[in-house]
């Protein structure tokens, strides 16, 4: 809900543009256009500056801002007083005509790229703010948590004719709901499994992983492959955080996702971020 909200947002933008419109009109002074782009310019950077959390800039507003000021032209255009007689044109083609001229569509350019940036560079930020404040790991280890995770485990894999390269992974959401899927072959390049999963942790809007389980057929506790875990990352940049459950010599415990990744840049490569 808040999402459409903020999609319908610059619409509001229309009713200031036509007071703005009346005021060149009214006053005809020469700096009055100067003003007007310039607002236009200022509210795309607060409008894209605005731009809900979700891990990836959201192309659409760029898209939203430029189109209210092009129907604000058009409506302007299609009342235009431009008859002898004063009455207004009301024609579309003309309302077309004008709202499509060389300096508006430069406009209807710098205010997409405006919106763009505005969004982009607030995700950036808090995304490092984020990266440097939350390098600690709030899911120690649960033994009741990782009972039943191995339990779900053990039930995928009983039944199933399985390779030495097959494993099961489950995961453990911050919602409580647990996910979980068979890989038959954790090297294979199509990740058909791993890629099921993370679409259904999206389309459950349920993207953020506290535990994570993989089980090989032998019984052995393991990490998901990097390709998975990376798949993580992309979903939710807090899943670095998550806790993956191992076995050491002291037994099992658990380590964040992060540890496991010591060549990924979760700055960069998280969420394709474009």
């Amino acid at each position: 809900m808040k999402r459409r909200l903020y999609y319908l947002s610059p619409f509001v933008l229309i009713p200031i543009w036509v007071f703005f419109i009346n005021l060149v009109d009214q006053w005809d002074l020469s700096i009055i256009p100067y003003i007007f782009i310039g607002g236009s310019l200022v509210l795309s950077a607060l409008i894209g500056g605005f731009t809900p959390i979700h891990n990836k800039v959201d192309l659409r507003i760029t898209f939203f801002v430029p189109l209210t000021f092009f129907i604000t032209i058009f409506i302007g255009g299609f009342f235009d007083t431009g008859t002898c007689s004063g009455e207004p044109r009301l024609d579309l083609g003309e309302a077309f005509r004008i709202s499509t001229q060389p300096w508006f569509l430069l406009v209807y350019i710098l205010m997409a790229v405006v919106a763009f940036l505005a969004s982009f560079l607030k995700i950036r930020i808090l995304r490092r703010r984020k990266n440097m404040t939350s390098n600690t790991q709030p899911y120690p280890f649960a033994p009741s948590i990782f009972g039943k995770m191995r339990q779900t485990s053990e039930s995928l894999l009983k039944d199933i004719s399985t390779t030495k390269m097959t494993q099961a992974v489950v995961l453990l959401s911050s919602k409580g709901k647990e996910y979980s899927t068979i890989i038959e072959d954790v090297l294979a390049e199509e990740k058909i499994a791993e890629k099921s999963l993370v679409s259904e942790l999206r389309a459950n809007d349920d993207t953020e992983i506290c535990y994570i389980l993989a089980v090989w057929k032998n019984g052995c506790v393991d990490v998901p492959s990097y390709d998975f875990r990376k798949m993580l990352c992309r979903l939710n940049i807090e899943n670095k955080n998550a806790a993956i459950f191992l076995i050491g010599e002291a037994g099992y415990h658990t380590k964040p996702l992060r540890v496991t990744m010591a060549n990924f840049d979760f700055l960069n490569e998280e969420d394709d971020i474009l």
